[in-house]
């Protein structure tokens, strides 16, 4: 896409993925060439009892690279972080660096380590890329006064993640075709308002069913609410599925909803499964925790957290008016489109990247 530029990507050689829907797989890079883009992988060691994490060997392949940016996909106060900056310190010309964060709730640091590495990352790095807008005031707040770039990362591949027929996926699937099915993707944890949506999708009609993607540690917890409720038999369980294979079922879907909660400590930094159902071309519906209105915008349905009300009438609204829904599928596509989709972040960031050079 941009023949000017050489990308390099140096994941650790082995390494976990898919929590995010409550499951776990285990992933084996291997090296890889295409055009102007490589993978080349490292050793990442997680140090003493798990504390320091570190990639082995990174000065030295930094040094064969010779990038002119950096891009360390990690907090403030990340070890490996930390230890990008020192690789790059005595290189001429020095790249810029990089790091990330989703850091959208205001914190404080405990760990002496800790601190020190955020000092050290906010004094030696050129710029950061913020999960949301949210995320990127907190870094201000810490002090932070260099460029920082808004938006997800990594995205969603309109290769993968694009309209398609929603009866075929639905046949595929085994669910009726004349359905109106109701979905979430995600890990059944707290957090995510799972019991939200199934008190919610209770008060629908028959002709509803939920459609659960994913799995964790409150399974049994759904389960046993839906029963109790009456609508087990119209909940679908279809459990953990890789990232990839999670487009077929936002395409089944009539309806995407992230009913998320905040803690003390967390509240939603971005949604990816909200920007992969918009370019599905499936309407969605997300509550205010965190960044998910700033995702949505115009293009879906906000409710307030926890209001198990105020998300059935959302529900009912999509259920009885087929082209009010059609609408905001529209809308979704375009604005995921235009904002999340791999080739608009990588059009963004590679500016981005052009600018602080």
């Amino acid at each position: 896409m941009y023949p000017d530029c050489r990308v390099t990507v140096l994941p650790p050689r082995e390494f976990h993925s898919g929590s995010a829907q409550g499951g776990s797989q285990i992933w084996v890079a291997k090296p890889f060439t295409a055009g102007n883009y490589v993978e080349d992988p490292v050793e990442y060691r997680e140090g003493r009892h798990r504390r320091l994490p570190y990639y082995r060997g990174l000065t030295s392949r930094l040094r064969r690279i010779r990038p002119n940016v950096v891009y360390a996909i990690g907090e403030i106060f990340n070890t490996v972080v930390a230890q990008t900056i020192l690789s790059t310190t005595f290189q001429f010309p020095r790249p810029k660096v990089l790091f990330h964060t989703n850091q959208n709730i205001p914190y404080d640091l405990h760990r002496l380590r800790h601190v020190l590495y955020e000092k050290y990352v906010l004094f030696g790095s050129a710029a950061a890329v913020a999960e949301n807008a949210t995320a990127a005031r907190v870094l201000q707040d810490r002090g932070f006064p260099k460029p920082i770039l808004v938006q997800a990362a990594p995205g969603a591949s309109e290769a993968c993640f694009h309209p398609g027929d929603r009866d075929s996926e639905r046949r595929l699937i085994g669910l009726p075709t004349d359905a109106f099915v109701v979905g979430f993707v995600g890990g059944f944890r707290p957090e995510k308002g799972v019991s939200d949506l199934v008190a919610a999708f209770a008060t629908l009609p028959d002709d509803a069913i939920l459609l659960l993607v994913g799995d964790g540690g409150l399974r049994g917890e759904i389960e046993a609410q839906a029963r109790s409720l009456g609508v087990m038999e119209r909940v679908v369980m279809a459990g953990f599925m890789p990232r990839s294979d999670t487009a077929r079922f936002y395409r089944a879907m009539d309806v995407m909803v992230l009913p998320s909660r905040s803690s003390a400590k967390l509240a939603e930094q971005f949604g990816n499964v909200l920007a992969e159902a918009m370019l599905c071309g499936t309407a969605v519906v997300g509550s205010t925790c965190g960044a998910i209105p700033e995702v949505i915008g115009d293009a879906g349905l906000v409710f307030p957290e926890g209001d198990i009300d105020a998300l059935a009438q959302s529900l009912r609204r999509l259920r009885d008016d087929p082209s009010f829904r059609q609408s905001l599928a529209d809308r979704g596509l375009k604005r995921a489109l235009d904002e999340y989709s791999a080739s608009a972040l990588s059009r963004r960031f590679h500016d981005f990247c052009v600018a602080l050079l």
